[in-house]
Order: structure tokens, then sequence, then C-alpha cells
């Protein structure tokens, strides 16, 4: 049998840091789409360095959504998860008969 033990106070810790995380994912994320609609805009850039610039930023940016953005994304899934933990920490001790018994003592 594994043994579980959760420190809630470090989840609540990571919980904060995730949420950073994906703050600065999202404003990273507006600047590059600036960056791509100066670009675009052919703003001191042209032909082929232009281009190639865009495409490589377009699948940057596409990367960086898929990773910070969005319900199904990998950090928006860590900070549910981890919301989800830190409204049930409480409630795995009030339904354990055994913690019960020891708060009475």
């Amino acid at each position: 049998m594994a043994k579980f033990k959760c420190d809630g106070s470090a989840m609540q810790s990571a919980l904060q840091d995730v949420e950073q995380i994906q703050e600065i994912l999202e404003s990273a994320y507006a600047i590059g789409e600036d960056v791509l609609g100066n670009i675009q805009g052919k703003n001191g850039w042209t032909g082929e360095a232009q281009k190639t610039m865009e495409a490589f930023l377009d699948l940057l940016l596409q990367y960086h959504s898929a990773l910070g953005e969005g319900g199904n994304s990998p950090v928006a899934q860590a900070v549910e998860a981890l919301e989800e933990l830190q409204n049930n920490l409480g409630k795995f001790y009030d339904s354990w008969p055994e913690w019960e018994e020891l708060k009475s003592i």
C-alpha cells in the first residue's frame, strides 16, 4: 500500500505559482501578438526575413497558446486541479471518522 501525504500550505503555494505562470504566459502571448502584427504590417520587415519571422512567430504563438490559454491547456488544468484540491482538503478531514475521534480527545 502506498502512503499519501499532502501538505495543504505547500499546495496553496504551488497554486499561487501556477496562477502567476498563467498570468505571465497571457502577458507574453499578448506581446507576441503585437510583434506579429508589426511584422505582418511590414513595419521594418520586408521580403524573406518578413515571411520567415512571421511564420516562426505564428508557430511560436500557436505553441504558447496551447500551453497556457484555454481550459484544456496544461497550465489551466494545473490551476483547476490545485483549486479543487484546496477546496476539498477540509472536506477530507471533516468526513474522516478517525480525525473526528482525534479532535474529540
